[in-house]
């Protein structure tokens, strides 16, 4: 093998490489579908989910439409509360919470 075609070949190996490693860092990761859907569960399914695991991100219109859901504030952030959120079940709508930034204003101060 001749020094030139030893560069082509390097080359080559080098661009698969890259193509690769870009297409498994940045191409679809599938994440959209691995979420459970608040829809496969009933109601009482649902809120018995969130309080075994105290938080978990589930989809809740479509794949594209994602929340998490919060047993209490445990599964908050720090300067977060949670607020009701009414979300589709397989038995109807079903109350359950999230977390949303805590407003503050001048009587909390």
């Amino acid at each position: 093998m001749r020094y030139g075609q030893l560069s082509e070949r390097r080359l080559e190996m080098t661009m698969l490489a890259l193509g690769i490693f870009a297409v498994t860092t940045f191409g679809p990761t599938g994440d959209a579908k691995a979420r459970p859907s608040t829809q496969n569960y009933t109601c009482s399914d649902l809120q018995s989910l969130i309080r075994s695991r105290g938080s978990i991100v589930m989809n809740t219109k479509n794949r594209f439409v994602y929340e998490k859901l919060v047993f209490n504030r445990t599964g908050c952030f720090a300067e977060e509360r949670t607020r009701r959120l009414d979300v589709p079940t397989r038995s109807g709508q079903c109350r359950v919470r999230k977390c949303e930034p805590q407003r503050f204003n001048d009587s909390n101060r």
